[in-house]
């Protein structure tokens, strides 16, 4: 995904992107990183002044920024496109739920399992080896019951 799309599916406003001064930087992102591991497309973040250099060392593509740092200008300077907010800890998690998301086994019901004839199975269920399912129980969709 570009920068402008992860704009777009997080939500946010362009005035907190450096895409009202320099909409031409749109920086395809494949990952996530820690700002000091971050390379070319990528997408970091800084929480706070102990981290501020990083900007000018910084290999990331996209910035997560602080609203009381003025680190904008240092990162356009440097072609890296950036989001300002007053919680960049909280985006970068936001961000990082689109780029991972958790390993969920293949629906299917293991021949071990013991399931009463009264539990009612949601769609896409994963039940694992010897899983034990009393009466009554109902399993929603998509849950996966594994070790």
């Amino acid at each position: 995904m570009d920068f402008q799309d992860l704009v777009r599916r997080l939500d946010l406003c362009e005035a907190q992107t450096s895409l009202t001064e320099a909409p031409e930087l749109n920086p395809d992102l494949l990952g996530v990183a820690a700002i000091q591991q971050a390379s070319k497309g990528t997408i970091a973040f800084i929480e706070s002044s102990a981290f501020a250099h990083w900007v000018s060392e910084t290999g990331a593509s996209v910035l997560i920024l602080p609203q009381k740092l003025d680190l904008t200008q240092v990162a356009l300077e440097r072609g890296i496109a950036w989001v300002v907010t007053e919680n960049p800890r909280l985006l970068f998690a936001k961000v990082l739920g689109l780029f991972y998301q958790p390993w969920q086994p293949e629906p299917a019901i293991h021949p071990t399992a013991a399931i009463a004839p009264t539990v009612k199975l949601g769609q896409g269920v994963a039940i694992g080896a010897h899983a034990v399912i009393q009466s009554g129980v109902q399993v929603g969709d998509g849950v996966a019951l594994c070790e």
